[in-house]
């Protein structure tokens, strides 16, 4: 432990550890856990949401039929939309979740600064990066590829963020970065164009780093003004006979045997493999293959995402209150909403005609929001299944979703180049029937038991 401050170590993977009792201090910031779950939330939504800025920003002026190639090269050094040959454009994708994955096995060797330290820089480098990729574009595009990986990069302290945050802070989280950028990205490149999109979340993030810095300390008995009432609430079940530098070893051999466990894993492979490719493209399908404008597209994917986040709020609260069934088959229940029925709903909109645009915008729209249902599906699994090994489960999940974000973009780009209705019909329809037999296995073997050793 770093002494003068107060802050622990980066332990990979993380269990919750003896916390001792409450130093002697003056308390006086009631609710506090609430305003670092929304600060941490926000810290680890940022770069995200930055990488979907880039994604809208692609679908900014570059409406069908456009040659996007002249386009460009009437001013390359002032374009009014983002272009890349091909092969540039895939890499400009994926290059996010392979700097991520790069990153990630070298986080374990920078133990010697605090997750508060970490996320700070991850953040704060995020945002610059960011702002910067507009006159990196205009004035040298390959060094635009590059700010790209390193955005991957300073993202990868936000990974193990999450499940640092599930078992010290218990927060509520992923959605808030999708419903920011959605929201307002439409309005931007309306009014000025792409590059206010970047300018814009280039900016939050910063200011979010600095409130981190300012606010955020990585354990909640050692923050200065979280009160005594729930400093019991959120430690009356850490106590621990062992001594407080004494962790325990995860017993990775019976972890990856759990059938418990493992139904969490394909669970979330599914959910990312299957629900993946609509999230990142949706903007470019509904601009390219419906024809959809900047506010309508913003419109849409906006509310998907804030109905998306009512679902997950709705689930959790009925899961808790369905005390008539198993655990077993609240989670079998709330999995079949999201996962089977977003897969079904996939494939239903592979077969409707793109001339019905407002309905296939409606059911774009419903097919992304009741994926939120899974924050009562193996989301809550994952923590009823191992909660003393959240960090490891959340850890891998994350991962599954870095490694399909490279894939998709890939198999996205040989399947669908140009983004059309038709292109995307095996991409609806595989991807649909990939959430629904992740689902049913899922099902199959989930127990909603908690992992014993």
């Amino acid at each position: 432990m770093d002494q003068k401050s107060g802050q622990e170590k980066l332990l990979l993977p993380e269990q919750t550890p003896y916390i001792g009792p409450p130093p002697d201090q003056t308390r006086k910031f009631p609710n506090l856990r609430f305003f670092v779950l929304i600060l941490g939330v926000c810290s680890a939504a940022a770069p995200v949401s930055c990488f979907f800025a880039f994604t809208f920003a692609v679908a900014c002026n570059n409406p069908p039929g456009i040659n996007r190639s002249a386009e460009y090269l009437k001013d390359p050094h002032n374009s009014p939309l983002i272009f890349f040959d091909p092969l540039e454009e895939s890499i400009a994708f994926s290059a996010y979740s392979i700097g991520t994955l790069i990153m990630l096995p070298i986080l374990p060797f920078l133990r010697f600064a605090t997750i508060r330290t970490q996320v700070f820089i991850g953040v704060f480098l995020t945002g610059i990066l960011t702002a910067l990729f507009p006159f990196l574009f205009d004035n040298w595009p390959i060094l635009s590829l590059v700010s790209r990986f390193l955005h991957g990069a300073a993202a990868a302290p936000t990974i193990p963020l999450l499940g640092h945050l599930c078992a010290h802070w218990c927060p509520k989280k992923e959605i808030v970065r999708h419903f920011f950028t959605m929201a307002v990205s439409g309005v931007t490149c309306e009014m000025g164009g792409w590059r206010p999109i970047f300018y814009l979340h280039g900016s939050v993030s910063v200011i979010i780093a600095v409130f981190w810095l300012i606010f955020f300390i990585d354990y909640p008995h050692k923050h200065p003004y979280l009160s005594n009432q729930e400093y019991q609430l959120l430690h009356s079940d850490t106590r621990s006979p062992m001594g407080q530098n004494e962790q325990p070893k995860v017993p990775y051999c019976k972890l990856v045997s759990n059938k418990g466990i493992v139904a969490v894993l394909i669970a979330a492979i599914g959910n990312y493999n299957g629900i993946s490719p609509l999230i990142v493209f949706c903007s470019l399908l509904m601009r390219k293959g419906l024809g959809s404008s900047e506010l309508e597209i913003s419109s849409y994917i906006s509310a998907s995402f804030a109905i998306q986040a009512f679902f997950k709020i709705l689930s959790g609260v009925l899961s808790d209150k369905m005390k008539g069934f198993s655990e077993k088959n609240r989670l079998r229940l709330f999995n079949s909403l999201s996962c089977g029925l977003s897969g079904v709903l996939m494939i239903g909109v592979a077969f409707l005609n793109p001339k019905d645009k407002i309905l296939c915008s409606i059911m774009l729209t419903v097919t992304q929001a009741i994926i939120g249902f899974n924050s009562a599906g193996f989301n809550r699994a994952a923590i009823v299944v191992s909660k003393i090994c959240l960090f490891y489960n959340d850890n891998h999940r994350h991962n599954c979703l870095l490694i399909d974000g490279h894939r998709t973009v890939h198999h996205a780009a040989a399947v669908a180049p140009d983004h059309t209705w038709g292109q995307w019909f095996p991409l609806l329809v595989v991807h649909g029937a990939i959430l629904i037999i992740s689902n049913a296995l899922f099902c199959l073997l989930t127990d909603g038991k908690p992992f014993q050793e």
